[in-house]
């Protein structure tokens, strides 16, 4: 394997090791200084930049589909950066500090700004140009692909019985054709049989790059709807289970991206019976990549098990789902506290004006953690009709790490609730550490009064 594509393999397997243990470095560690010694094969520079089909490293191009190449990719991409460049000669904790960056979920930094920040003055990153849902899903990942080869693994079956021109040759050839569809749908009944989600997967993937490759419009269609007729719904939880705590995760998220709506039920499905927090992190990463069933995450928000409850909100959430907000308002009162953050969380990222009323009540909610999860959360965009209810709880608010989120969020929005607001609390509670951050705000120029 060239020696880009060690790196790319090693980079992708530390940011996917961070995600799932981030509260273990021995492991972390051991990927920094690994990738310490790659780079300095590479001659100590170390630069990269993210496109919808490929990486490229130092000039010298990766395909999508190599080890870790994804994965590295879809973490850069994620959190709106392209292109990347290291410090010259880097160290393994340069190395441990990209991870941890791009390992966060998706939404936790701002902008490009607050990435810069996280990775600090040693690294240059660049925002994002080309959207991220522009390339297709993750197809196979092999051990020694040839990566000079632009051809698939597979040919299309269509296209090699008509000779690329859409016509039969022969009742023979579509005979032929036949078959070799009945050997796919045969290879996913044994695979079920055997409780085998490796070899499902194996069959899934000759499919959907058979179908990737497809030359002729009619092998495209042939090859997309057998790709669903074998991945049944009980097939489909089989394969997903891939996803939680297989070898293969990212191919099997790949697949499952293809088929949509029945994949999205499967991987909801294997969340609420994950037995452990590893599984539910690769579940939950799957489900935020999926563009098809969003409706059933959304069903989930009125379970009667809070986890579950939880899960679903933390997912409305990441994927900004505006159309979970009726759901969400309904668990503004949910019994646990556990659920009820989560909902605050995601009311507060996704703050449309349907929102606003549940976040008002979440915002001045008996539990800290609650309250928390709606103010530190809120998108600064959509908040601006916030400023009367943060303005009426930042008065009464007990904690002082709420008082000063609430005193920043209120700066910031600058309308004349939000300038009142911090007026009322300088006058009421004049001796608060907070009140020196609502002077200075208001003694700026577009303030109310100069505090002085």
């Amino acid at each position: 394997m060239p020696q880009r594509h060690s790196f790319i393999a090693t980079l992708g397997g530390s940011i996917y090791f961070e995600r799932l243990n981030p509260a273990s470095s021995e492991k972390v560690n051991s990927f920094g200084e690994t990738l310490a010694l790659l780079a300095s094969g590479l001659g100590g520079s170390v630069s990269l930049h993210a496109l919808r089909d490929r990486m490229i490293l130092n000039g010298g191009s990766v395909p999508i589909a190599a080890p870790g190449a994804s994965e590295v990719s879809d973490s850069l991409l994620e959190h709106q950066v392209q292109a990347i460049r290291f410090p010259t000669d880097p160290a393994a904790q340069d190395f441990q500090t990209f991870a941890g960056v791009f390992a966060r979920d998706r939404g936790t930094y701002e902008n490009i700004a607050g990435v810069r920040t996280a990775l600090g003055l040693r690294f240059s990153a660049e925002g994002q140009v080309e959207p991220v849902g522009s390339r297709p899903p993750l197809l196979r990942q092999t051990s020694e692909p040839d990566w000079h080869s632009t051809a698939g693994p597979l040919s299309d079956p269509h296209e090699s019985m008509t000779g690329g021109n859409g016509k039969l040759a022969a009742p023979v050839v579509a005979g032929a054709r036949e078959a070799t569809y009945r050997d796919y749908e045969s290879r996913a009944v044994e695979a079920e049989r055997e409780n085998d989600a490796g070899a499902l997967l194996d069959v899934a993937l000759d499919v959907a790059e058979a179908e990737a490759h497809s030359h002729t419009e009619v092998g495209g269609i042939e090859l997309r709807a057998l790709l669903r007729r074998i991945l049944t719904p009980s097939r489909l939880i089989l394969l997903a289970g891939q996803v939680g705590n297989g070898a293969r995760p990212e191919e099997a998220t790949g697949v499952l991206r293809r088929v949509g709506q029945g994949a999205t039920d499967a991987l909801m499905r294997r969340l609420v019976e994950a037995g452990s927090q590893s599984e539910r992190r690769g579940y939950f990463r799957a489900l935020t990549h999926m563009t098809e069933g969003t409706d059933t995450i959304v069903r989930h928000i009125g379970h009667e098990l809070w986890y579950v409850v939880r899960n679903a909100a933390d997912l409305a959430g990441d994927m900004d789902l505006e159309l979970a907000v009726p759901a969400l308002a309904k668990q503004a009162d949910h019994s646990d506290e556990r659920a009820r953050r989560s909902v605050a969380r995601a009311l507060a990222m996704i703050c449309t004006q349907e929102a606003h009323q549940p976040l008002g009540l979440l915002i001045s909610d008996p539990s800290l953690q609650v309250r928390l999860g709606a103010i530190t959360h809120l998108n600064p965009r959509r908040s601006r009709q916030l400023g009367w209810p943060l303005a009426r709880q930042l008065v009464h608010e007990p904690s002082l790490e709420i008082q000063q989120a609430i005193v920043k969020i209120l700066g910031d929005l600058g309308t004349s609730a939000a300038l009142r607001g911090l007026e009322a609390f300088v006058a009421a509670r004049p001796d608060s550490p907070a009140a020196v951050s609502a002077r200075e705000r208001l003694a700026r120029p577009d303030g109310r009064f100069n505090a002085g």
